[in-house]
């Protein structure tokens, strides 16, 4: 919520400026409880794969574990009398004189492994005496006096790889394993793939000059060159560049008009066909959409700006003259306020709305029309997917209200709602007194006792998953009652367990997944039937669907790191 100590701390601010596995499989069989016939079968089975990735090595440097993006894959680095190496998937590598790392800081931890994005390669940095190599997939590149530590950087399709090495007093890029020319440093941590893997992009000082390279070639020489920006597709690129204090953008090749300063982002309609920045212009600071300005206002607020999703709508925070704040949608101002928050287009781009503030109240505009007044309203309120409804919170006089299509209904707290997918339905969790209340639009509400908590305590019953089939026409969420877990799946009750996660229908809507926990042990539980137990995940993986019949985990038993594959049969 907003508070008028946060409005003016803004003010302030603003003034400023298909897997096949081998293993053990077992299957277990269980029959359920009647339910409807069209979603869930009488008898269903879970068959399960399991890959050992073997037992941690001793001597496993903490915190190098690292988990690929599709979960199937970890690799950590061990310290040995005779140096260190990195097992990939239970597999040792070779034994180097060290795996470079940085220390652990407040800022995280830097990886010294770094997987590809689909999972199936691998690359880190190694030291062999005082030379220094990239290992990819097992194979050493050449060696260099210095290569950064997380320097190797994987194309987005996972067949390329680049990084920066220093030989010398000179810095190199080196891509698919081809060296540049030399130059001075790079100004980016590693070369840069465009999201197609086609090109590649980085920046080399040479003396006092910065040239952007793209695809080898050396593009422009400007005191000033920001590191470039892809559109989604790769097709689109943009930079900017200074040159005696004037800066522009520079726009798949093309420069733009100088201006004497930007904003902070560089922005891309979804379908990729415009560009938007903020500029600093003679009478303030305008938006420049495709190179042409909008009205300059006196301030526009940074980071305020974007598209529609469909890239036909532009929408910012102005300031006037009187430090007061309005927004301006496709150039045209709207109503002044004392504040307002960042505009937010509904998924179909047909609607516009944001918080407003006067005279010590809030509301919500939409389209420009007033909302109802409320003392705090919440930064995230939401579209319907479909962009035709709005949600969102709001207090009034020590309570509660969510307003839905305009309409408020006050509770004591609510917990949390959802759209369905089709946008006909909300689903709602919410207090009254000591009563839990679960709301499904067009249903009578399910009412649930809570125990009061101790003092100092918190609600452990707050704990809220919610899920919609993809077709809409069902719901599964958790309740926590007596310090149990438990999932109401179409209005029934499941089975309690210690904790319940990961709860998520599949992609055909035919069943309902989740993880428990119980005594301990970690089990996967689809309509009712439980997997094998494991002891946990492996920290950092979860759950994933990988399609309507599999699920995948990395999971560890008896200290053993096992790849899961669980297919559900009928």
């Amino acid at each position: 919520m907003r508070s008028g100590a946060e409005h003016m701390r803004k003010k302030l601010a603003a003034s400023i400026t298909g897997l096949v596995l081998a293993g053990s499989v077992t299957c277990l069989n269980f029959t359920l409880t009647a339910q409807p016939a069209r979603h869930v079968p009488s008898t269903l089975r879970l068959i399960t794969r399991e890959v050992s990735l073997g037992k941690p090595h001793p001597g496993e440097i903490k915190y190098s574990r690292v988990i690929s993006s599709d979960d199937k894959h970890i690799a950590y680095s061990v310290k040995t009398n005779d140096g260190e190496f990195v097992v990939v998937d239970g597999v040792a590598g070779k034994t180097y004189t060290s795996i470079p790392r940085y220390p652990l800081t407040e800022a995280g931890i830097k990886q010294q492994i770094i997987f590809s994005p689909d999972g199936r390669r691998v690359a880190y940095v190694a030291k062999q005496g005082e030379k220094s190599l990239v290992v990819a997939d097992g194979k050493e590149g050449a060696k260099y006096d210095r290569i950064a530590v997380g320097a190797p950087n994987f194309s987005p399709d996972s067949r390329r790889l680049g990084y920066f090495a220093e030989r010398g007093e000179k810095t190199l890029a080196v891509v698919d394993g081809i060296e540049s020319k030399p130059f001075d440093y790079g100004s980016s941590s590693a070369p840069i793939f465009s999201p197609d893997s086609r090109r590649v992009v980085y920046m080399a000082r040479h003396g006092k000059q910065t040239h952007v390279v793209i695809d080898g070639v050396e593009l422009v020489e400007p005191e000033y060159v920001s590191d470039p920006e892809f559109s989604k597709t790769g097709k689109r690129m943009v930079y900017m560049v200074v040159r005696q204090e004037q800066w522009r953008v520079v726009t798949d090749g093309k420069e733009g008009k100088p201006y004497s300063g930007f904003g902070n982002n560089i922005e891309f309609s979804a379908d990729e066909k415009h560009v938007l920045y903020r500029a600093n212009t003679p009478a303030g600071q305008a938006i420049v959409v495709d190179g042409v300005e909008n009205n300059s206002r006196p301030v526009i607020e940074e980071n305020s700006y974007g598209f529609s999703p469909d890239g036909r709508h532009v929408a910012y925070i102005a300031w006037d003259s009187r430090d007061e704040q309005y927004v301006v949608v496709d150039n045209k101002n709207g109503k002044v306020y004392e504040d307002v928050g960042t505009p937010i287009f509904s998924p179909d781009s047909k609607h516009v709305s944001y918080e407003a503030w006067r005279g010590g109240k809030m509301f919500v505009v939409t389209d420009g029309v007033e909302g109802e007044t409320f003392d705090e309203i919440n930064d995230y309120f939401r579209f319907s997917p479909d962009g035709k409804r709005m949600v969102y919170l709001a207090k009034r006089g020590g309570r509660e209200f969510l307003v839905v299509d305009g309409a408020a209904t006050a509770y004591d707290e609510v917990l949390d709602f959802k759209f369905s997918p089709d946008s006909k339905r909300l689903f709602v969790k919410a207090r009254r007194g000591n009563t839990l209340l679960m709301s499904l639009e067009g249903e009578p509400p399910k009412e649930f006792e809570l125990t009061p908590p101790k003092q100092g305590e918190s609600r452990e019953d707050y704990h809220f998953q919610m899920a919609f089939s993809p077709d809409s026409n069902r719901t599964a969420y958790v309740l926590r009652r007596v310090g149990k877990d438990f999932v109401v799946l179409d209005g029934s009750e499941g089975k309690p367990y210690d904790e319940i996660d990961d709860l998520q229908f599949t992609a055909d809507g035919m069943h309902v997944v989740y993880t428990a926990r119980r005594n301990g042990k970690l089990v996967v539980v689809v309509d009712g039937v439980e997997s094998r137990e494991y002891d946990d995940f492996v920290s950092g993986a979860s759950l994933r669907l990988e399609g309507p019949r599999t699920i995948g985990l990395l999971v560890t038993r008896d200290n053993e790191i096992l790849r899961v594959e669980i297919a559900i049969a009928e």
